[in-house]
């Protein structure tokens, strides 16, 4: 949905916010998918999905994203980071069973965005904060997970191609 010569992605399964904050941690030297046809070593923009399901608290979730953002800063020569707070949702519900280990990650805990609020306040030519995607329904996820449905990633994609075709 997005020219691939325009976009790039670092990632690793389990990366968690407090991976990314290190800058020493083997989370960086992942190969980039995709890697953009200009400036692929000084991105324009980062645009960052946190992931932590041992947090509690806006207090440890602010140090991290604080990192994370001085972190991915020297790489870089863009605009201000864009905070995402999760994945899409299915508008912040749980889809299959409530009581379910997993399902539990389909929702972002206020916390969360409390945490990513905070970080953009402090640091505003920095950070800013992206506004919530929602998953179209709970058709989208496997039955009483956080993980995509065979065939369901394209929708979701879409939601967020949606918004940064013009952003």
């Amino acid at each position: 949905m997005v020219d691939n010569a325009k976009w790039q992605l670092r990632w690793r399964s389990l990366g968690f916010v407090d991976q990314w904050a290190d800058p020493q941690n083997s989370i960086w030297t992942e190969p980039l998918v995709s890697a953009c046809a200009n400036g692929s070593t000084s991105p324009d923009r980062v645009l960052y999905t946190g992931v932590n399901w041992t947090y509690t608290t806006a207090a440890e979730w602010v140090p991290q994203l604080t990192a994370v953002s001085r972190t991915s800063r020297p790489v870089s020569g863009r605009q201000r980071d864009r905070f995402d707070d999760d994945a899409a949702r299915a508008r912040n519900k749980i889809c299959g069973k409530p009581s379910g280990s997993s399902t539990r990650e389909q929702v972002t805990a206020p916390f969360v965005d409390e945490a990513i609020a905070t970080v953009a306040a402090k640091y505003p030519t920095l950070v800013r904060v992206a506004p919530p995607f929602y998953a179209p329904n709970c058709d989208v996820f496997l039955p009483d997970s956080p993980h995509y449905a065979a065939g369901k990633a394209a929708a979701v994609s879409k939601v967020f191609s949606d918004y940064y075709v013009n952003h």
